[in-house]
């Protein structure tokens, strides 16, 4: 359970991000979280436990789960329409193959283009690796969440995994190299890497929907699961040929 409390008069939202299953065998890449305030994430975690220990599993990890998908969706359910009552926004990015193979082009491309400064090479350069691209929208997307909500900060949890903590390290070496930050990125608050979800609800949340972003075949029937995200609000962005071109020349 969450076990920070923010100082006196700030409102804060939570965004938890979970990577832990970030590489599909098709190679989809994806990183999944979920954003809400710190009022909801308590409220969510005795109904998360609740439905965990029923389902006698010890926690919630989509690879298990789905290993008994079938006496385990009953259970799987109740979890989803936990979020949903309690008022978390699942979000995710999701970098479709041929992108994960393409990205490389796009930072060759823009040097050319352009004569980007150093902080600009190196934003440029993160964002040709899908993972990063992924994390920075997902902020992005949360701080989103968080103009509409009216709060002030936006803290953040991930899983403690080398790729994902050494992806928001180099993020906020850039962050300090640029001449001018974004005003919105000046409300990111406390960033923690937790180390291991089996003790955070929010981290186990997070790992589901990083789970299903990467099981969906966008050409294959849906999986209810990604249809009960989608029910209770997922945002998610697909980064795919038609939305970032034209980042790299025709073919």
């Amino acid at each position: 359970m969450l076990r920070y409390r923010p100082t006196t008069g700030i409102l804060m939202l939570w965004l938890c991000g979970d990577d832990s299953r970030a590489t599909h065998a098709s190679g989809r890449v994806a990183l999944g979280a979920g954003v809400a305030t710190l009022e909801n994430w308590c409220h969510l975690f005795p109904a998360w436990e609740s439905v965990v220990k029923e389902s006698a599993m010890g926690w919630f990890r989509a690879t298990e789960w789905r290993s008994r998908e079938t006496e385990l969706r009953p259970y799987w359910q109740r979890l989803i329409e936990a979020m949903r009552d309690c008022h978390i926004t699942p979000i995710g990015c999701v970098v479709e193959p041929r992108i994960v193979r393409l990205l490389p082009k796009a930072k060759a491309y823009f040097w050319r283009l352009f004569r980007p400064t150093v902080w600009e090479q190196q934003w440029i350069a993160f964002h040709t690796d899908p993972l990063s691209f992924s994390l920075t929208w997902c902020i992005h997307e949360g701080l989103e969440v968080l103009r509409a909500q009216s709060e002030d900060q936006m803290a953040m949890i991930f899983s403690r995994t080398a790729k994902l903590l050494g992806r928001y390290n180099k993020f906020e070496e850039i962050l300090s190299l640029m001449p001018r930050q974004p005003r919105m990125l000046a409300r990111i608050g406390p960033t923690t890497f937790a180390p291991s979800p089996r003790e955070l609800s929010q981290l186990q949340v997070a790992d589901l929907v990083a789970y299903e972003l990467t099981a969906h075949d966008p050409n294959g029937s849906p999986r209810w699961q990604y249809e009960a995200l989608l029910a209770i609000g997922l945002r998610v962005h697909v980064a795919d040929r038609a939305r970032l071109a034209p980042l790299w020349e025709p073919e």
